[in-house]
């Protein structure tokens, strides 16, 4: 019994484990705004310049934690360096400085403009963990557009990261009641 109970929770965490590393690649065709996740320059920020410059919003939401040092692509896009001309950027620095921070902060700002539809983009890993935030968090109707890469070296501390994102999230209900 015990060894079927190993075995079942083995086989459960390997199944968590794929599906964090395995999001569905949702590409929307447009949404009122694309807002980039903060964390990493991993190629997220090229992400959301892409949407951008595919039509899919006019409006650009950038999470930075930082200056330069710290988060040069999301800085950079702060400045208005590669954005599309026609795109209206705002920099937010969530508080707090998580993923429901993100979000919370975020539902502030698409409450003042009037947004209905977001394109979040982050990692792999972190996709459903953004869904789950935004859904719970803001009023807007959320797409989450992950990277097609990843750093596979840095997947056991992703991953390890998300399953404790997830233990928090659960116990804190933090955008409930």
């Amino acid at each position: 019994m015990v060894t079927a109970l190993i075995g079942v929770g083995l086989i459960g965490l390997v199944a968590v484990i794929v599906l964090l590393l395995n999001p569905p690649q949702h590409r929307p065709e447009s949404a009122d705004v694309v807002v980039v996740i903060a964390g990493a320059n991993d190629g997220r920020h090229d992400l959301a310049v892409g949407l951008l410059e595919a039509g899919t919003a006019d409006n650009l939401v950038v999470s930075h934690q930082g200056g330069p040092t710290k988060d040069p692509a999301g800085y950079a896009l702060c400045r208005g360096e590669a954005v599309p001309e026609r795109i209206d950027i705002w920099c937010m620095q969530p508080r707090p400085s998580t993923t429901t921070g993100e979000a919370q902060t975020f539902e502030e700002l698409s409450q003042e403009q009037g947004w209905q539809t977001a394109v979040a983009v982050t990692n792999r890993p972190h996709h459903y963990r953004v869904r789950l935030n935004f859904e719970q968090c803001t009023s807007v109707e959320p797409t989450v557009a992950s990277l097609e890469s990843m750093n596979w070296r840095q997947a056991p501390y992703l991953v390890s990261r998300e399953l404790g994102g997830y233990v928090k999230h659960f116990f804190t209900q933090p955008c409930r009641g």
